[in-house]
């Protein structure tokens, strides 16, 4: 994952992935990170692997490493922001978390 993502390996990992109400992916998804984390990358669906190339995801799954345990995380589905939320990612761990238009 880091070597398609081009960034470096990180004490903690986590996958975003970006649902609307009726639980769907939201391609065209954008995920804003507090604090900045280390690295942030979007899925690209048709070539099936992490793209740093990439302005928003694809279908829905972001990439994001970083060095902190504690991270707030905003969806964004274009002009549309979903309520923030607050994602714990435990050290040498890799956590998935859905958000959603729900707080």
């Amino acid at each position: 994952w880091y070597t398609d993502a081009d960034i470096a390996p990180a004490s903690s990992t986590l996958i975003a992935v970006t649902v609307d109400c009726n639980h769907d992916v939201v391609a065209g998804s954008t995920l804003a990170v507090s604090p900045t984390p280390a690295g942030l990358v979007y899925y690209d669906d048709a070539t099936q692997q992490w793209n740093p190339g990439l302005a928003a995801s694809t279908n829905g799954y972001t990439l994001v490493a970083g060095s902190t345990t504690s991270l707030t995380v905003t969806a964004h589905a274009g002009a549309i922001a979903f309520p923030p939320h607050v994602v714990e990612v435990p050290a040498n761990t890799l956590t998935v978390a859905v958000v959603s238009p729900h707080s």
